[in-house]
């Protein structure tokens, strides 16, 4: 950051200076007050540095920033000439130090004029990128006046990595950017946003030099309850000076000096809340708030699984810092992070929850080619397809008397109670009846989340097959977590049938194309075949046997297995009675491809 030379000259005024060259500007300051009890007998004027650069504007069609001039003088003067092009207008001369291209010259003031409520101390100055200095002439001569003021301050210690300032009452100090007036005379600040009631400085260096002059640029304000200074040392030990009622006037610094002379650093020890976090399976952020003033260092190395995302201050020594916790695809796991200062660190301990196993809802449609309401329900299973992806499975049951027929469709609707087409069934207890498409497909989606939210997935389905001319074989995997009885039924749908469907919205259309048909029952039942595993987390492993009719296209076949367990003691939400039994989880595969069973990594 570039800063303006702060040095001691005389108090006189300095003799204006009339030149009449184009292209020159001749500038000099007002008085800049940087102790109103010293006034300039101890202190300094603000001098222009060598090959510094100013905007000027004149009309506004002056380009953004303005028009570039640059001071000739060799070494730091209190008056300087600058050098520069620009195209005359009609108006006064406003000028802008130092150049920025942010700035804008509008009507009456100067626009966008950019401020940081997060300071560099630099020793001795201040930084002139924030104290910024605006002129009004009708001539080549300028007058540079301060729109800002602040506080300057030294410490005596050293150690001090971090200065505070804070208005008491809220009153307002900072902000992110301002405009400028100058009505030719007098200058002032409008149209400010982003304010803030506290100031942050950090030296350069790292740490204050005990003895030398640092200044907090502040907007002006009137400040009642005064304000408090912060100063805070790497060891955590801490100063707080609280003035009283006072103002900070334009191209004004109040001076503090020795703030600290005198008196002790109150340490704090190092705090930390809570002390542990437990996240889930599936992984999420957890935070860490962590007290202190000083230097402290925080250390995840310990949970290879953890990583830091970052760190906000929410007020004075009081850090929240974020950290995202992976998936865990294996069993429980923690680990230990460290908070530590420069004597003690402390532990922190994250635990998960072991993998949970992948869930498929599927949904059962009962449908017929004869059917012209049937196509609205395709639409809506079709829709929450798309919002839950492969996490629901469908599979279609045609009439007997539909011209893609399914044998043992009667036995379903028996079992759930279907009396019309369509009727849709979500995992085997909830009814879904023939809204609009989005309606309908929300309702899938409740019925899913439900699913997912009251019934914990107990198991997961691997599926392996081959195909000998029309026969088919499949072997499957059923992984167990929890010891109990169940029902495995297995089918072979078809994709892609082009067949004439019937449709009262749109009219019959004769190459509706049948995706998801149940051709096949390869297991012993539709309704399940019923095995028993006595222990928790073990394999249960079948094979079953089919051979396909030929008017079946094997390359758009593909296995769908379902498992259905017992509700036993959980509670039971379903539509209607359909007996003991719902549809745990489900998997469908390409004949010829193989799945293993969604498990955590044990």
């Amino acid at each position: 950051m570039g800063a303006m030379a702060l040095t001691l000259v005389s108090c006189d005024p300095v003799n204006p200076v009339n030149p009449e060259e184009d292209g020159v500007f001749h500038a000099t300051f007002d008085d800049v007050v940087l102790d109103t009890r010293t006034v300039c007998k101890d202190d300094g004027k603000v001098l222009w540095s060598p090959a510094q650069k100013i905007g000027v504007f004149q009309g506004n069609y002056s380009p953004k920033g303005g028009y570039v001039f640059t001071s000739t003088n060799t070494g730091p003067q209190a008056s300087a000439d600058f050098e520069g092009e620009m195209e005359r207008s009609e108006g006064d001369y406003w000028a802008f130090s130092p150049y920025n291209s942010a700035i804008q010259y509008v009507g009456t003031e100067l626009k966008g004029v950019p401020f940081s409520n997060n300071q560099t101390g630099i020793a001795g100055t201040y930084d002139d990128q924030l104290f910024v200095s605006v002129a009004r002439s009708a001539t080549n001569n300028l007058v540079f006046s301060h729109p800002l003021g602040g506080v300057k301050f030294s410490v005596g210690e050293s150690g001090v990595w971090r200065a505070i300032l804070t208005s008491r009452g809220g009153r307002r100090i900072g902000c992110d950017r301002f405009s400028v007036l100058h009505d030719g005379e007098t200058v002032s600040i409008e149209d400010i946003s982003g304010t803030s009631d506290t100031i942050v400085m950090l030296p350069e260096g790292g740490e204050f030099e005990p003895g030398a002059a640092y200044y907090f640029v502040t907007l002006p304000a009137e400040l009642p309850q005064g304000y408090t200074l912060l100063l805070e040392k790497k060891d955590g030990g801490v100063l707080e000076y609280t003035s009283g009622a006072t103002s900070v006037s334009r191209g004004t610094f109040k001076s503090l000096t020795g703030v600290d002379a005198g008196k002790a650093y109150d340490k704090q020890p190092i705090s930390m809340e809570p002390a542990k976090a437990a996240v889930p399976s599936e992984g999420g952020e957890f935070t860490i708030t962590v007290t202190f003033h000083g230097e402290y260092h925080v250390d995840a190395s310990g949970c290879a699984w953890v990583s830091p995302k970052g760190v906000t201050e929410t007020s004075p020594g009081v850090y929240v810092h974020t950290f995202t916790a992976q998936e865990n695809k294996g069993a429980a796991r923690s680990g230990v992070i460290t908070v530590c200062d420069d004597s003690n660190c402390f532990p922190f301990t994250v635990s998960q929850d072991a993998a949970q196993m992948v869930h498929h809802s599927l949904g059962m449609r009962f449908t017929a080619t004869w059917c012209g309401y049937c196509p609205i329900m395709n639409e809506s299973f079709a829709l929450a397809r798309n919002r839950l992806g492969d996490k629901f499975e469908i599979v279609n049951f045609h009439a007997t008397n539909s011209t893609l027929p399914f044998s043992d469709t009667p036995t379903l609707m028996t079992q759930y109670n279907v009396g019309g087409y369509p009727t849709g069934i979500i995992d085997g207890r909830k009814e879904v009846q023939n809204y609009a498409s989005s309606t309908a497909a929300q309702m899938v989606v409740n019925a899913v989340n439900e699913t997912e939210q009251n019934y914990p997935v107990r198991t997961s389905i691997g599926i392996s097959s081959t195909v000998s001319g029309r026969q088919v074989n499949v072997h499957l995997k059923v992984f167990a977590k929890v010891a109990s009885e169940y029902k495995i039924t297995v089918l072979l749908l078809e994709d892609g049938i082009v067949a004439s469907q019937a449709d009262y919205t749109n009219g019959t259309q004769p190459n509706y194309i049948h995706n998801n048909t149940a051709r096949v029952t390869m297991s012993a039942s539709i309704q399940g075949d019923e095995f028993k595993t006595t222990f928790p987390m073990k394999t249960y492993e079948t094979d079953y046997i089919a051979n396909v009719p030929s008017g079946y296209k094997l390359e758009k076949m593909k296995v769908l297995a379902y498992v259905q367990t017992k509700y036993g003691t959980q509670k039971i939400i379903r539509t209607a009675n359909y007996g003991d039994w719902y549809i745990d989880n489900c998997r469908t595969a390409p004949l010829g491809a193989s799945v293993d069973p969604e498990v955590p990594e044990m």
